[in-house]
Formats: structure tokens, C-alpha cells, sequence
């Protein structure tokens, strides 16, 4: 996409904007190890210090090297691997409109949680081919409702995407590639402050198989303009 004038994916970092309470890049955080690659913490590159952590050895993603565009990406196993992440209130979602952005990389054909909090409570996921309609990706901001985008394999075709999705004015809206849906959910906003989890459902089911460069969690829903420079942040990031 072409760059919106005066903008610089050098110059900008999503830190810039005052909604970012959480960002977690595989190649610009600071990351503590246990062994060669596994990952035992994910500092936050916001000001918020809302850190990912996983202290078991066995579900622990790995740095996986110059893997996405060149550069480095956090690498989940499709079996158990995930980080715990803050409660909704430390990211200052609770109860409130929010955004969140994934830049990945996957090929699996499974159903496949970016995030998640209590059942049906601030959840992303990828694919689902077992259900009427089926979807690419389902935003569920809480409850029985959801907001859907895309069709089975769009987003799981093993090219870079920006996938995530938002809370506005109470109303949940997926949103991939730079598209919102028209399949929106109505309300959006969750009480609920279990502590997030990325990589897997509360249940451990749901094991995302892939590889995520960068995560950003926003604490209100971005404006337009704010929007297109994150986005193009990210896109020019992943060589899109």
C-alpha cells in the first residue's frame, strides 16, 4: 500500500500512540530465554509494562530466526505452546472500546486462538470450517455473539497478514487486510478481567501453529488517521 506522506517505518513506532498499553515485537523486545530459543518472557516495548510470560518449560514459543520478511518472530508449536499475558484492566479494555493488531504468518487449517480471556471474553481466532457460515477469522468480545471476516484458508494461507479486531461505541468489528466487517456484534464491551492469554483458548484448546511477528494491544478504539499509520507500520514491517 503506499505510504501515507511524511510517514517512515523507521521513524514511527506504535509506542507514539498513547492508546498502545501493550506491544510485543520478535525482533525489537526483550526477551529473556531459557536455552537457545524458548521463550520464558516478552517485555512490553509500551510504557505500560504489561510483560508476557510462560515459567513451564514445556509450553513455551520459540524465537524463531528471520523468519517473517527477515526478521525475527515469536514461533507457536500447535500442540501447547502460548504466554500469559495482563488482565483487560491492565491493558485498559474492561469494560471499554479497545483494538488489537497480529501480524502472522500461518498455514494451518486448524482452529486456532490468538487471544483469549475467560470463555467468550476478549477472543480472536483463526479458521473455522466445522460451522454455518464458515469464517476466516471470529472476533468474540464477549458472550454468545461474534464478529466474523473472511473465508476458511484467507488468513491461514501461509502469507503475511494483519489480522485483529476492535471494540467502538460497545460495537465488536473484525477486521483483516485493512477490511472491516459488515458482520458486526452488538454489545462489545466485557466485565470480565481473567488475565489474557495468547496463543491458545483459557482451556487450552484452540493451539495456535505459526508464526506471530508483532502483537499490539490498543486501550480505546483508534481513530482513522491513526489507524492507516499503524497499519502501514505493520504492512511495510511484513513486506506486504
Amino acid at each position: 500500500m503506499p505510504m501515507h506522506p511524511g510517514f517512515s517505518s523507521n521513524r514511527f513506532k506504535p509506542s507514539r500512540l498513547p492508546e498502545v498499553t501493550g506491544w510485543y515485537a520478535g525482533d525489537r523486545s526483550q526477551k529473556t530465554f531459557n536455552g537457545p530459543s524458548a521463550l520464558s518472557q516478552v517485555d512490553d516495548l509500551s510504557s505500560s509494562g504489561n510483560n508476557l510470560s510462560q515459567v513451564s518449560s514445556t509450553n513455551q514459543p520459540v524465537l524463531s530466526a528471520g523468519s517473517v520478511y527477515g526478521l525475527d518472530s515469536f514461533l507457536f508449536d500447535g500442540i501447547n505452546d502460548f504466554f500469559n499475558g495482563q488482565t483487560p484492566s491492565s491493558y485498559g479494555m474492561l469494560s471499554s472500546d479497545y483494538e488489537v493488531f497480529f501480524s502472522i504468518k500461518n498455514s494451518s487449517s486448524t482452529v486456532q486462538f490468538l487471544m483469549a480471556s475467560a470463555i467468550t471474553n476478549f477472543e480472536l481466532h483463526l479458521e473455522e470450517s466445522s460451522v454455518t457460515p464458515t469464517f476466516g477469522l471470529r472476533f468474540i468480545p464477549i458472550g454468545a455473539q461474534h464478529s466474523d471476516i473472511g473465508t476458511v484458508g484467507q488468513y491461514t494461507d501461509g502469507n503475511p497478514h494483519i489480522v485483529g479486531g476492535r471494540v467502538e461505541s460497545n460495537i465488536g468489528i473484525a477486521r483483516a487486510d485493512e477490511i472491516d466487517t459488515t458482520d458486526t456484534e452488538t454489545p462489545g464491551h466485557s466485565t470480565n478481567d481473567s488475565a489474557v492469554r495468547f496463543g491458545a483458548r483459557q482451556t487450552g484448546t484452540g493451539p495456535l501453529s505459526g508464526n506471530v511477528l508483532e502483537i499490539i494491544i490498543c486501550n480505546d478504539s483508534l481513530a482513522v488517521l491513526q489507524r492507516s499509520f499503524l497499519e502501514t507500520y505493520l504492512n511495510n514491517r511484513m513486506g506486504i
